[in-house]
């Protein structure tokens, strides 16, 4: 490894552990092909190859509008959207957040 990669890696490692610090999310490494995410108790080093590793993605989330009496629904991946649509589209809205589980 080159003066310039070796720099480059630990730009990298020091955004990945404060962004670890930051969120408070799991560190993962890629075992198997196809992809098979595993926690693990200790992080990346230089010596290591960054492409396995990650920070544990945050849950996909929706929300569901109910309104109508909720006989009707609204759904969107945006929360901005949903409290618009229904301060704007109904009086009785429900909004309810799903997210996907682990």
């Amino acid at each position: 490894m080159n003066k310039d990669e070796y720099k480059a890696k630990r730009q990298w490692l020091s955004e990945f552990y404060a962004e670890a610090a930051r969120t408070g999310r799991e560190i993962q490494i890629c075992m198997f092909s196809p992809a098979m995410w595993f926690a693990m108790d200790h992080g990346p080093n230089v010596a290591c190859e960054i492409t396995k590793w990650r920070l544990k993605p945050e849950p996909q989330k929706a929300w569901v509008v109910w309104y109508n009496g909720g006989g009707s629904i609204w759904i969107t991946t945006d929360h901005e959207k949903a409290v618009s649509f229904a301060n704007h589209n109904c009086s009785d809205a429900i909004i309810q957040e799903i997210t996907r589980p682990d």
